[in-house]
C-alpha cells in the first residue's frame, strides 16, 4: 500500500488531498479501505507519587473508501481522497484540545494521515504519512 500527498504542510481548514495505491499479492477479504486523519497527545500525571505519561490519540475524521469485499491478487486499486485540516471552529470534542496546544506554544502541530485496508481475519496493512498543521496564536493577526 502507497499513500501520496499533495504536501505536508497545510494551514487550517485546508483541504488535505492524497491517493492510495493498493496492489494486492494474495487475495485478502476486508472491511474495507480507510483513511483518516489523527493526532497524539501526551499528558503528564503523577501516580503514586511518580511521573508518568499518558497517550491519547484523538481521531479528527475517518473517511471509507472502498467497502467490505474480497479483494483479488494482483489487481490495482486508486483511491483519491480529501480531508479538512481541523480549525479552532470544529464543532467537537478535539477542539479544547487544539486550544490548549495552540495557547501553549507553538502554531504548528503534528498530525497523521493514515490509509488502512481492513483486514477481517489478520493483520491489517496500512501506510501513513506525518502532516503539519499551522495555527495562528489567540490574539493573533
Amino acid at each position: 500500500m502507497e499513500l501520496m500527498l499533495s504536501k505536508t504542510y497545510f494551514a487550517a481548514g485546508e483541504t488535505i488531498d492524497g491517493t492510495v495505491v493498493m496492489e494486492l499479492g494474495e487475495s485478502i477479504e476486508s472491511k474495507g479501505v480507510f483513511v483518516s486523519l489523527s493526532s497524539v497527545e501526551h499528558r503528564s500525571t503523577y501516580v503514586r507519587g511518580k511521573p508518568s505519561t499518558q497517550s491519547y490519540t484523538h481521531y479528527w475524521s475517518r473517511v471509507p473508501l472502498d467497502v467490505e469485499k474480497v479483494y483479488p491478487a494482483g489487481q490495482r486499486f486508486e483511491y483519491q481522497f480529501s480531508l479538512v485540516a481541523p480549525s479552532l471552529g470544529v464543532p467537537f470534542d478535539p477542539v479544547s484540545l487544539l486550544r490548549r496546544l495552540v495557547a501553549k506554544g507553538p502554531t504548528a502541530k503534528k498530525f497523521k494521515v493514515e490509509a488502512k485496508l481492513d483486514i477481517s481475519r489478520g493483520f491489517d496493512v496500512s501506510a501513513s504519512k506525518d502532516v503539519t498543521i499551522s495555527y495562528l496564536q489567540s490574539g493573533g493577526a
